[in-house]
């Protein structure tokens, strides 16, 4: 595998939702703002959901992160021995490149934004 296909990708993305979700969890805002942590109008609400919006987000970026390095890698090694002409190839790769980041960050905000109705319904 050629250095450029190790770090494009979903691994790269994949590398940065660990170290960000690992400073999240490590360090996580204490109050509300616009800067930094998981910022939706739910999230805004009050602290309580704030706080816990901010918990399961980053433990799930770390989880997403994670799978996004394994994708990258595994879309990268069967680049390297494919057999597919190169002309599906080349219509595929920005597909199997993108499509997963896309894919994580809508099932991040999905599924934290279901958690939060599940958890604050009342």
């Amino acid at each position: 595998m050629k250095f450029d296909e190790l770090i494009a990708g979903p691994q790269m993305i994949g590398l940065i939702w660990l170290i960000v979700g690992w400073v999240m969890i490590k360090y996580p805002s204490k109050d509300i703002n616009n800067g930094y942590g998981y910022r939706t109008n739910a999230s805004m609400k009050n602290q309580q959901t704030w706080d816990e919006a901010n918990r399961f987000s980053a433990r799930l970026m770390v989880k997403h992160g994670a799978v996004l390095v394994l994708t990258g890698l595994v879309v990268g090694i069967a680049y390297q021995n494919s057999i597919i002409p190169k002309s599906i190839e080349n219509g595929l790769r920005p597909l199997l490149m993108i499509g997963p980041i896309i894919l994580s960050a809508i099932l991040l905000i999905v599924t934290t934004e279901k958690h939060l109705k599940r958890t604050f319904s009342q």
